[in-house]
């Protein structure tokens, strides 16, 4: 008896454990922390450059293909149609299997053209040279492209300007939330919060968008540095106040942050074009001061529409030790970043492209690309 238990416990302990999958919802998914558009087209489509489907099929809920949040469902085009599209093939080719069979047609095993015929499309799983997909080819069907500057990039970008771009301003007056026992709330500002605005001369209408803004540190002759908190909507005007609610908060927006209106970066395309003979300019600074330049990091360039400067423009990022920038080899650039938002004489641009972290705040830069349609 002691053997057989024995026995039992060691067979037990070679059979793996069953490990526990989520189950998908057939023809949706339910968005989790590190999911892009990008990925979940690779996953559910087994094409990534076929990320725009699924923005197409989402857009009620999906405002910028750049940001999609954990919790939110989407719908995936046709899979569940094409699940059971497969599974009625398969039915049909068994079938038909059987029927040939039965009048002993076929000779012996089909071939691989043969159990290919059953599907639409070839599978990757027949190696049957007659049948089968090369794996290491990567289809390249060009699907919808994104834009260069989003909305979403103009309105997170901190800027720099002389405050006399930034007036008149409004100033986030109070939140109005339930505090029945009058206790001493925080000051800071919410997404859906509903707030009180003091307009101080500021011309708004109704349904009209105001982006949230807190003054920084001084940038000498340039002006002043200015973060993005938030966006709101005008709800309700009165004399000179005005209720809104929270569209999005980017920072830690708090009461007594300035309100102005919420511009926009305009259609700057798609595609981007070489340009020759670039203008030069030079780093102002970094949005978040660190010793090391990342992907997706924010910085400052001390020229702007005034200088020729437009949004979508891309700018490579030299050592400081180049001794001529206009003529420096494209291969000796440290990073590469792209103009978000424009003003007279400074820029707000994302770094896209990172080869050194090591980039100074000081570094000389030059215009390498910009949109296609601005033209070279």
């Amino acid at each position: 008896m002691l053997a057989a238990v024995v026995a039992a416990l060691a067979l037990a302990t070679l059979v793996p454990a069953t490990p526990v999958v989520a189950q998908e919802t057939p023809g949706s998914h339910v968005v989790k922390k590190g999911d892009t558009l990008w990925d979940l087209a690779a996953r559910f489509l087994s094409d990534p450059f076929q990320w725009h489907r699924i923005f197409d099929l989402n857009r009620s809920i999906i405002d910028d293909p750049h940001w999609i949040y954990p919790g939110q469902e989407f719908r995936i085009p046709g899979a569940a149609q094409d699940g059971a599209r497969v599974a009625e093939q398969e039915r049909a080719g068994q079938a038909a299997g059987a029927q040939a069979a039965e009048a002993g047609q076929g000779g012996g095993a089909a071939t691989g053209a043969e159990r290919a015929g059953a599907f639409d499309a070839p599978s990757i799983f027949d190696r049957s040279p007659e049948a089968s997909v090369n794996v290491n080819t990567m289809s390249m069907e060009r699907g919808m492209s994104p834009q260069l500057v989003t909305m979403s990039d103009y309105l997170r970008a901190g800027f720099v300007t002389s405050p006399s771009d930034v007036s008149p301003h409004a100033v986030t007056g109070r939140v109005m939330r339930e505090n029945p026992l009058g206790l001493e709330l925080p000051s800071s500002v919410r997404s859906h919060d509903r707030i009180m605005i003091a307009l101080n001369g500021l011309s708004v209408s109704e349904g009209d968008l105001l982006q949230a803004i807190r003054p920084g540190r001084s940038r000498g002759d340039a002006g002043r540095e200015y973060a993005s908190m938030g966006l709101v909507k005008i709800t309700k005007i009165e004399g000179d106040s005005a209720r809104a609610v929270v569209q999005t908060v980017y920072g830690d927006y708090e009461v007594g942050d300035l309100l102005i209106p919420a511009g926009s970066p305009g259609d700057a395309g798609s595609e981007l074009s070489p340009v020759r003979d670039g203008m030069v300019s030079r780093l102002m600074g970094f949005e978040t001061e660190q010793p090391l330049l990342s992907t997706g990091d924010m910085v400052f360039l001390a020229a702007g529409s005034q200088d020729g400067v437009e949004v979508g423009d891309e700018f490579a990022v030299f050592p400081s030790s180049t001794p001529d920038v206009g003529s420096a080899l494209l291969g000796d650039r440290l990073s590469v970043v792209r103009v978000v938002r424009t003003f007279g004489h400074t820029a707000s641009a994302r770094v896209v492209d990172t080869r050194d972290v090591g980039t100074r705040s000081d570094a000389p830069v030059r215009l390498v690309r910009r949109p296609s349609a601005a033209g070279g």
